[in-house]
């Protein structure tokens, strides 16, 4: 009896292993072409090509930004053929923590490729306006199972990337005003 009730929480594990993660196919554009959500520079209007890349940012449904996790390596944005500049093709990516047909919380994140990672980009945006980021809002994916395609491009916001806004007026203001209040109590 001992032994059954040792072994009883390893099944339960067991169980929930075998459901599997759900998987979604991290892409712009549908397979089918019916859906194409090209990724251009707000200021510039272009369409990105292979000096930008896109990650895609998963948490199980109702996840905040702050709490998704990146997937996989970044990948390129599309030069050729012509048409396909502004588009990204990624993997089938597996979201963790999200079982096969339940909904995960993903975002998408685009960066210059001169930067390994989404946080080194912003950063430097942050501190030079020629930089520019972007990411989609949240939205919410039925996963499927490996081999399925579910794919994102159909939930996906529309966006374009921009420099990072700096601090409004009143912001500024509020702060030297802050500052110089400091500065007079000592």
């Amino acid at each position: 009896m001992k032994k059954l009730l040792c072994l009883a929480p390893w099944v339960v594990v067991a169980a929930m292993n075998a459901q599997g993660q759900g998987y979604v196919l991290f892409s712009n554009v549908t397979q089918d072409l019916m859906v194409e959500k090209k990724i251009s520079d707000a200021y510039s209007g272009d369409y990105l090509n292979s000096a930008y890349v896109a990650q895609l940012f998963a948490g199980v449904q109702g996840s905040i930004e702050g709490a998704l996790n990146p997937l996989d390596v970044p990948v390129y944005f599309l030069d050729s053929p012509p048409e396909s500049v502004g588009d990204f093709l990624g993997n089938e990516l597996q979201i963790a923590g999200v079982n096969v047909g339940n909904a995960a919380t993903l975002q998408v994140r685009v960066w210059s490729s001169a930067y390994a990672t989404w946080s080194d980009a912003y950063s430097a945006a942050l501190l030079d306006g020629n930089i520019h980021v972007g990411k989609s809002g949240l939205f919410d994916v039925t996963t499927g199972a490996q081999g399925s395609n579910v794919e994102i491009a159909i939930n996906m916001p529309q966006f374009t990337i921009t420099a990072v806004p700096e601090p409004s007026v009143l912001g500024l203001g509020a702060l030297g005003l802050g500052l110089a209040l400091i500065r007079r109590r000592l």
